[in-house]
């Protein structure tokens, strides 16, 4: 069985919050995320979501140039730590999804969109992350998709851009390299 298949029934399982309630973040927000911190950078908004099973951060950026790029990041983190499961980073996540994975990332893409890099383990900051990113076509968003395990769970970062140079997920990893577990 796939892990996109059991992860969402295990974030169903270990749900500790009722499904659909949603608490603003103050602007600027930098807070805990069930142990992990997240820095929001400069001229992004953000507000907190929990669903069934597990809390995101909704990040958008609301700058002059994210106007035409339309930047936004979405980081998802499990209500319960997976017993079990204390080994970080991504080798755990290639491990488990592999061979899926390319056609997980293309399911979650627009119509028409091409994998340009990955999906494979790669450094950002001082944690690995399983990542990919896709070139969508003309007037629609690419994705950039990354995950990785802090502190026992599953964190899952999207992020989504219209701009279409080779630098257009900096942004992406530049917010990854700053998930940490909170002090």
């Amino acid at each position: 069985m796939a892990l996109s298949a059991i992860v969402p029934a295990a974030f169903a399982l270990l749900a500790s919050s009722p499904p659909g309630h949603a608490e603003p973040a103050p602007p600027e927000w930098s807070g805990p995320l069930h142990g992990l911190a997240v820095a929001v950078p400069k001229g992004w908004s953000s507000r907190l979501e929990e669903g069934p099973g597990a809390r995101a951060v909704v990040l958008t950026c609301e700058t002059e140039t994210c106007k035409s790029t339309q930047e936004s990041c979405t980081i998802t983190v499990p209500n319960s730590a997976i017993p079990g499961l204390p080994v970080p980073g991504a080798w755990l996540v290639a491990f488990t999804i592999g061979d899926e994975a390319e056609a997980d990332i293309l399911e979650d893409a627009r119509e028409g969109s091409e994998i340009t890099a990955g999906p494979e383990t790669v450094w950002i900051g001082r944690q690995s992350w399983y990542a990919a990113e896709t070139m969508a076509p003309y007037g629609w968003k690419s994705l950039y998709q990354a995950t990785t395990v802090v502190g026992g769970r599953f964190v899952k970062v999207r992020c989504s851009t219209c701009d279409r140079s080779d630098q257009r997920f900096d942004f992406a990893r530049s917010l990854l390299s700053k998930v940490r577990l909170a002090r």
